[in-house]
């Protein structure tokens, strides 16, 4: 299932009084750097969505002139690819901590993918087709549920849970579309969905709210910051929920966590007015980005997109520490994707040499003689002489819950 395009109306990526978690007066994160590659070929643009406790990652890569390719990677090392539904392409979105992998596999011919279940040499058709228009898997738990998006005969976008066979649709929040973006143990389900058909005069799209589902029921977080676009960008698997919200006026977003109803305002960081969670572990970090206010209406409200130059954030028991400089003196982190619960980060980065390139970033002690950049693939005193150390112009994220980076 592709992203669905802008100018047809699909795209998406407080109180005041609240006090704001501190900003940590010194950078205590420290990180290795290690390029995600396909076929040894860094020039190749490679996706990673999510990465489990034990570092495996899944990703998909999109060769030059070939189509997209699913795979897992570790260390450096391309551990599987994923096969097909007798076409030729595959994505790898999700992964549990047994290795089991969510995505789509493609059927022959290449123009619809099916949401499949994909471990060892096994292949599984979740049998979500509908119409028969296309579906995908983008979360599976450690129970093996599963959670993704389906094509409808009209073209809007549906959302299911899928447990041992059996797939339920989420619904709808009274507007034609919804979106998965994380999933918990206990196989409850969030993400972002239409709150109505009217599309919004400023904007051109129709207004959005992170939702969760639970057992057939499926709630409306509602105006969390009181303006009607908020997204959630990611779950922990004790079913914390993080994303982003505009604030009343869109004219700025804060990063938000939501836990059993509490929501917590995660704040603006160096003075930014906008700031996105993009994913939480269980041990107390969340992630996100911070940056400037896109003025341009049609790019979206400040919860899709954030103008650049941007920030990388990590929020460590709700204090936020500046990240983006923390990969050695050649790297700067752009977009944090995904952690796991050991604090290893998959991001997109750029350096002198490389406009954007995706990693893993590893956290390096304190007393840790080695180079912090030591597995980044670069020779030290490159100079900065390309456009890549300008970085990123704008990030926006996709109703599919990918994030882009413009440059």
């Amino acid at each position: 299932m592709h992203t669905l395009r802008r100018h047809s109306s699909r795209w998406f990526a407080l109180f005041v009084g609240l006090l704001f978690p501190l900003m940590s007066p010194a950078q205590t994160a420290r990180y290795s750097v290690t390029p995600i590659i396909y076929n040894s070929d860094p020039a190749l643009f490679v996706y990673a969505a999510r990465i489990n406790n034990r570092g495996y990652v899944a990703a998909w890569a999109r060769p030059i002139g070939a189509q997209t390719q699913g795979f897992v990677w570790k260390d450096g090392t391309i551990v599987a690819t994923m096969p097909a539904l007798g076409g030729t392409c595959s994505f790898a979105w999700g992964l549990n901590s047994q290795g089991k992998v969510a995505g789509s596999a493609c059927l022959p011919g290449d123009s619809i993918r099916h949401a499949v279940l994909w471990q060892g040499r096994s292949l599984t058709d979740l049998g979500i087709t509908g119409p028969d228009r296309g579906s995908s898997a983008s979360q599976v738990n450690d129970h093996g549920d599963m959670a993704g998006g389906f094509s409808r005969s009209d073209g809007t976008v549906g959302a299911f849970f899928w447990r041992r066979g059996v797939s339920s649709d989420l619904g709808n929040l009274g507007g034609p579309n919804i979106f998965v973006s994380g999933l918990s143990e206990a196989g409850s389900v969030t993400g972002q969905a239409d709150v109505s058909s009217a599309v919004d005069p400023r904007f051109g799209i129709v207004p959005y709210h992170a939702f969760l589902w639970n057992n057939g029921d499926l709630m409306d977080l509602g105006q969390i910051f009181g303006a009607d676009f908020d997204t959630a960008n990611g779950m922990n698997r004790a079913g914390e929920i993080v994303g982003a919200a505009d604030l009343v006026g869109d004219v700025t977003a804060h990063a938000f966590s939501w836990n059993r109803g509490r929501i917590e305002d995660l704040g603006a960081q160096l003075s930014d007015p906008v700031s996105w969670a993009t994913g939480v572990n269980d041990q107390g970090q969340a992630i996100g980005i911070s940056g400037l206010v896109d003025d341009f209406p049609g790019d979206g409200p400040p919860s899709f997109t954030i103008l650049c130059p941007c920030h990388a954030i990590l929020w460590d028991h709700g204090v936020a520490n500046v990240i983006d400089s923390s990969a050695g003196s050649d790297w700067t982190i752009d977009t944090p994707i995904a952690i796991n619960d050991a604090g290893e980060i998959i991001a997109f980065a750029h350096s002198s040499t490389v406009p954007l390139q995706t990693v893993l970033l590893k956290p390096v002690a304190e007393d840790d003689g080695r180079a912090v950049s030591g597995k980044s693939n670069l020779s030290s005193g490159v100079a900065p002489t390309t456009t890549a150390m300008k970085g990123p112009r704008r990030m926006h994220r996709t109703n599919a819950g990918e994030y882009r980076i413009e440059y």
